[in-house]
């Protein structure tokens, strides 16, 4: 009898859980994958972005996500796109499961545009690749991937009665972030306001989560010293093996709401050879790895909108640069000012005390255009050059001071 009641119990919950966690698989990754891949290089702006949106919108759709303070899932915003200086446009996607109080949202995101077929200067194609479509597989295909699944995830505990939410749960398909965090900066300006603490409580972010080996970078824990015990309790039941960077200014979507002193965690695998190149492809993705990363910030994601306490809010001292997306030994102590909506070059907020950088000469105000004989238009050209410097080894930068272009010699070395 006792056994009989033990087979009638796995009968009635094991299909039950299996049915629930099948939407955090390594299936639903692979899917959600290949048809936005399908699409194309995503260039905001071109068709390809386009059709990538219009498979995210059916999916909202599907899974019965409510449009955020619109009757429509999409928020269209202009920009002049670098490549051509030609006025375009192209949308973010925003949905949201309502909270039962007027509490401060979890914000949770990931960029869908890619690079196209390399017509912007990030394109790292070899030359026998250029013109090829740049498919961004995990750059960043992964992390709209993760967060369909975990929308359709919180979205089923919701109508079982096992999600009630205190904060609303927000949902973010950003475009443009590889042209300069065009949405998301966009969506930040359209509350006119420095500090939004009073409106998200934190933002969550999934940029390149495809490529799991030994660990996964959770980067942002120094903006809360509340993330600590927050990633503790909820990675409990995941199991992932997980390293935590505090550097807060990123270059991705988060970078866009630490500046308005909202709290930041973005998931991030690493980086690697295939990296802004048309060889980041499907078929090197580790799908499972996706879905466990999935689980973590579905669980931290719920945790925090049944929470009423408010998160601490903290701003790292600037001792470093930030820009990293990769773990770059070499140290300059440069401090990128992010939150330069315009104009070609990195501008410089700083230097740490004495850096490399600060003994080369650098100024807060410069503009660095080139360092190591490579172009720098951007953060992420910024970040690429990084990767490349050698401890000891001299380079020349160049930056624009007061109209005049300088140039500096700077020996990067290790940060103390």
């Amino acid at each position: 009898m006792f056994k009989l009641v033990i087979v009638l119990l796995c009968l009635i919950v094991f299909p039950a859980q299996a049915k629930r966690q099948s939407v955090l698989s390594a299936q639903n990754a692979e899917k959600h994958v290949a048809a936005i891949i399908q699409t194309g290089g995503r260039l905001a702006g071109s068709q390809s972005a386009q059709k990538a949106a219009s498979y995210i919108d059916t999916e909202l759709k599907r899974i019965g996500l409510q449009p955020w303070h619109s009757q429509s899932y999409k928020w269209p915003f202009k920009f002049v796109s670098q490549i051509d200086q030609s006025k375009q446009q192209s949308t973010n996607l925003i949905a949201v499961i309502k909270g039962s109080t007027k509490l401060p949202g979890v914000i949770i995101g990931a960029h869908y545009d890619h690079l196209g077929h390399g017509e912007s200067e990030k394109s790292l194609a070899r030359e026998e690749e250029k013109g090829q479509v740049h498919l961004g597989a995990d750059d960043n295909a992964s992390g709209v991937s993760a967060l369909l699944s975990i929308a359709e995830y919180l979205v089923a505990l919701k109508n079982k009665g096992k999600f009630a939410p205190k904060r609303d749960v927000i949902f973010a398909f950003w475009s443009g972030e590889e042209l300069g965090l065009l949405g998301s900066k966009s969506f930040v300006k359209m509350f006119g306001q420095d500090n939004l603490s009073h409106i998200f409580m934190a933002n969550l972010n999934m940029d390149m989560i495809g490529r799991l080996d030994n660990a996964l970078i959770l980067q942002g824990t120094g903006s809360s010293k509340d993330w600590k015990q927050i990633i503790e309790q909820r990675n409990a039941p995941v199991r992932l093996n997980i390293v935590t960077q505090q550097d807060s200014e990123l270059p991705t979507d988060t970078s866009s709401f630490y500046q308005h002193h909202v709290p930041i965690l973005s998931a991030f695998t690493g980086n690697h050879e295939q990296y802004h190149s048309p060889r980041d492809t499907a078929d090197l993705l580790n799908y499972q790895g996706i879905a466990k990363i999935a689980k973590l910030m579905a669980l931290i994601t719920r945790g925090l909108a049944l929470q009423e306490q408010a998160m601490d809010y903290q701003e790292l001292s600037k001792e470093n640069e930030k820009a990293s997306r990769a773990n770059v030994k070499a140290y300059l102590g440069t401090i990128p000012d992010y939150a330069r909506a315009d104009g070609v070059g990195v501008l410089i907020g700083g230097t740490a005390k004495d850096s490399p950088a600060q003994k080369a000469g650098f100024q807060k105000g410069d503009i660095l255009i080139e360092m190591k004989s490579m172009k720098i238009d951007d953060v992420y050209d910024f970040t690429d050059v990084l990767q490349t410097l050698v401890i000891g080894e001299k380079i020349t930068a160049k930056v624009q001071r007061q109209g005049k272009t300088l140039v500096l010699d700077v020996v990067p070395g290790v940060k103390k």
